[in-house]
């Protein structure tokens, strides 16, 4: 009986004592405290088991349940404890076992005396195990039945032995097989025709298999043409001289063994075939990313060609593209961006090079431009016509807004990578990199981007000399303008005196000053009330992060958390102007936060939700206290 005392050793003990995974509950308890009674005197381990037997039994058969290692069925009825590794377990046993003989055959359902439900395996023939490993079955059951050809029996064993630890065995039993009666000699004697002008690598190739197995196996996973070539020749030359009928028990183990080395040197040519594909593809990928426009969304990616237009997605799968995009956005060096870079524009995510952005960046600069000078002169046009005055014209705080605002409209990418931290790590990174940059990427004054009319040359003056060249005389006129605005304005309410007054929009100037008040007074009151004694918004607002990203990686982490916080700026600077917030007290940042995560699908994909939102709240109030949204 089972040496050991745990519940789960005597378990599979007794259904290995009844050849069932299936165990009668009342059965085993009644057995259970027989054993212990019987045994405890010389065993006095088991004398835990003479006293409440049931009631422990079911105590630690909960524990097992939990961990999924049995499940009870007909709990309420005739209770039966199942053991779901019982076949898994039985069929380890049958190669583990010291008895078991590498040069008899596989172990099979006879060898085991059970009979593997189907629902606990999938039948193969040989034949099928390429197929078999290519699928995508995660559903897949443990044990596999290997039907092998022209009566040489059958085969249970694991499905995650398939292909490496299956042929692991078969080299033993070809090994074993060629150490008999000069097996190996004979076999060196007739393969030598097949390779003529190569008969010293012939003979590292069958000393290689004699002594250093795990090489074997690693050239053929690489799939080595050489490699290919001989196991080729090797395994047909062993079904010939084995193709009898009246085969030893050694000969049927070693042509058992044959066949699936056979099967799995062409599986992993083909993979090595396909994987010299799905690189080259990949390498097309990289090039593609290269090219104009530089920014691409997923369905783009998945719609590049090469050079000839055949779709690069068929060359490599999504699963591969997947893991590639992963790689490249997660994976970086010490102090250095991943290589591909996240960049989200109007409820779009693109994906960019890192190597790309400055030169993006620049020409969405040069693309803006015309677009917000020819707004901007639109807009102070028909100010001047109206004989009225607009700050933006003197003040640069304001021209800046001004500016920023026309190029949100015409370019949200470009406004993203505006607030986009990376640009400035980027930079930083080329300089570390190369020693230098270009002209054209020097955006930075220090660490702080340079103001917008600075990058996108854009002066006041300009404008205003442009637009009074176009207007009629008298508006230039300094003390005839006077004296015409003068009447033109008499009695009139001063307000934008244009028909569309969406030219000249609220939106760039500042906002009411009491508004603003009321919510950083709200937004301190709810922050004493949220962070703990003793610490900081910032020094908590970290510690949270490290909780809802969970990514070890420093750099990635830092991406996520400010595409997170970019996120709710978004989300915020929407709400203040549409639903005219006015304080955060109550329950009103509850209701802000957990609309920004209701809103945003990409906040979903974040399983730590209540330490998410409780972040969310805090940098809300970050942004309202240190008034970074206004």
């Amino acid at each position: 009986m089972a040496q050991k005392t745990d519940l789960y050793s005597i378990l599979h003990s007794y259904s290995r004592k009844t050849a069932s995974p299936s165990i009668n509950a009342e059965e085993f308890i009644g057995f259970l405290e027989r054993y212990a009674r019987q045994i405890c005197e010389d065993r006095p381990e088991w004398s835990r088991w003479t006293v409440s037997t049931a009631a422990k039994m079911w105590q630690e058969l909960a524990a097992l349940e939990e961990d999924e290692r049995v499940y009870v069925e007909d709990r309420d009825r005739a209770p039966k404890i199942v053991l779901p590794q019982y076949y898994t377990e039985l069929v380890q046993d049958a190669y583990n076992n010291t008895d078991y003989d590498i040069s008899l055959p596989f172990p099979d359902e006879k060898s085991i005396k059970a009979k593997i439900p189907d629902d606990q395996c999938v039948t193969l023939g040989t034949t099928d195990i390429a197929a078999y490993l290519r699928q995508e079955d995660e559903s897949i059951r443990p044990l596999i039945r290997l039907l092998f050809p022209n009566s040489s029996g059958e085969a249970v064993a694991l499905a995650s032995w398939l292909p490496v630890k299956m042929l692991e065995i078969c080299l033993s039993k070809v090994r074993n097989y060629m150490l008999r009666q000069n097996n190996k000699d004979y076999l060196h004697h007739k393969l030598v025709p097949q390779f003529t002008g190569k008969e010293e690598l012939l003979k590292d190739f069958l000393n290689q298999l004699m002594t250093r197995p795990t090489e074997c196996i690693n050239d053929m996973k690489e799939g080595r043409e050489i490699s290919f070539y001989f196991w080729a020749f090797f395994c047909t030359l062993i079904r010939m001289e084995l193709d009898k009928n009246d085969l030893s028990p050694e000969e049927q183990s070693v042509l058992q063994a044959v066949y699936i080395i056979e099967v799995l040197n062409s599986f992993f040519k083909t993979q090595a075939a396909k994987s010299k594909e799905t690189e080259l593809a990949l390498k097309n990928l990289e090039m593609e990313l290269d090219k104009p426009p530089y920014y691409f969304t997923r369905e783009a990616i998945e719609k590049f060609t090469n050079s000839r237009g055949i779709p690069l997605l068929g060359q490599y799968g999504r699963n591969d593209l997947d893991a590639y995009i992963k790689k490249q956005t997660l994976e970086a060096g010490p102090e250095e961006l991943p290589e591909l870079l996240y960049i989200h524009a109007e409820n779009t995510s693109f994906l960019i090079k890192k190597t790309r952005v400055l030169p993006l960046f620049a020409r969405l600069l040069g693309e803006a431009r015309p677009s917000v000078i020819q707004s901007i002169h639109k807009r102070w046009k028909l100010v001047l016509l109206n004989w009225t005055h607009e700050e933006s014209m003197e003040n640069d705080r304001e021209f800046e807004r001004l500016i920023l605002y026309y190029v949100k409209e015409f370019s949200p990418l470009l406004t993203s990578l505006i607030k986009d931290h990376r640009l400035f790590l980027i930079c930083e990174e080329i300089k570390r990199n190369e020693k230098h940059l270009l002209e054209s990427s020097r955006f930075f004054e220090g660490s702080e981007l340079l103001p917008m009319r600075i990058l996108l040359f854009i002066r006041q003056k300009d404008i205003i000399s442009e637009i009074r060249l176009s207007l009629p005389i008298w508006y230039t006129l300094p003390i005839i303008s006077s004296f015409l605005a003068f009447f033109h304005n008499m009695g009139k309410e001063k307000k934008p005196p244009l028909k569309d007054r969406k030219a000249i929009s609220p939106k760039v100037h500042v906002k009411n000053e009491d508004i603003k008040r009321k919510l950083r007074n709200s937004a301190l009151e709810a922050e004493s009330q949220l962070i703990p004694a003793g610490s900081s918004l910032d020094l908590y607002l970290d510690k949270l992060a490290v909780r809802w990203t969970k990514l070890l990686n420093k750099q990635a982490m830092r991406n996520l958390v400010e595409d997170v916080n970019t996120l709710v700026r978004d989300k915020l600077r929407h709400m203040l102007h549409f639903q005219k917030i006015t304080n955060v007290k109550g329950n009103t940042l509850d209701m802000i936060a957990n609309s920004i995560v209701q809103t945003s699908p990409e906040l979903h994909k974040i399983s730590e939700q209540e330490t998410l939102t409780l972040y969310i709240k805090l940098y809300v109030i970050k942004l309202l206290t240190e008034r970074i949204l206004f």
